[in-house]
């Protein structure tokens, strides 16, 4: 009987760097001011990617869920998380509370939450980037990553699902596991995942997954078949 693996691939992608959020604007040399441009039919604004100039100060990581992170001046402060809400104050008011973003991307129904895709913290002395990527990640994994799983001996079968959206029910909390995908990778048995991980070909697959999967979870399945296939 064959025993799925399920990869639940989370979309913090480490490649691209499609879209920025500055906080505060940048102020390195030779950088542009932000603008922006509309690019929905509901009028919806977005910041296009600009160069933020080089900065032998900068420091950079990935961004870590709840992790503190603050920006402060002589009587302002901006505090967040690296991935979650922002707080800003200019004393004595108080402008922004548990601030968050989203995102809209084409095929997309549902926002995609900012804290699912924050990637990366870029520190320097002028202030903080954080970093949020989305469709490269899809674009590696679906053009790159999956065509390199047809050479791994012992996978039965490979299928990739895209999250396009979610559902909610009003009787059952919803778990916090924000993921940009499902991978599920057939084996005959659990023998034989063990031999296939070994293999140059798998371990050729998982280097390259180490290049834009952020965070990752897995689970070794066994199917109890309910509803018999057609």
């Amino acid at each position: 009987r064959r025993a799925p693996l399920l990869l639940a691939l989370a979309c913090a992608a480490l490649l691209g760097r499609p879209l920025l959020a500055q906080n505060p604007p940048p102020r390195a040399p030779g950088a542009p001011p932000a603008v922006t441009q509309q690019v929905f039919d509901n009028g919806a604004t977005t910041i296009p990617f600009f160069s933020l100039g080089d900065s032998p100060l900068a420091l950079s990581g990935p961004a870590r869920p709840g992790m503190f992170m603050s920006a402060v001046g002589r009587r302002a402060i901006a505090m967040a998380t690296e991935d979650g809400p922002l707080e800003l104050w200019s004393w004595p008011i108080k402008w922004l509370h548990d601030f968050e973003l989203s995102f809209r991307i084409p095929k997309y129904t549902a926002a995609i939450p900012g804290r699912s895709v924050a990637t990366a913290v870029v520190e320097r002395p002028e202030g903080i980037t954080i970093e949020y990527t989305h469709e490269q990640f899809v674009k590696h994994w679906l053009e790159i990553h999956g065509p390199l799983a047809r050479s791994v001996p012992g996978i039965r079968r490979y299928v990739q699902s895209h999250i396009t959206g979610t559902r909610t029910r009003a009787d059952v909390p919803e778990a916090e596991m924000a993921v940009d995908g499902i991978a599920e990778l057939w084996y005959d048995d659990a023998a034989a995942l063990t031999r296939s991980a070994a293999t140059p070909e798998a371990k050729r697959l998982y280097a390259d997954g180490a290049l834009f999967i952020g965070r990752i979870k897995t689970f070794v399945i066994e199917e109890k078949e309910i509803i018999p296939g057609g």
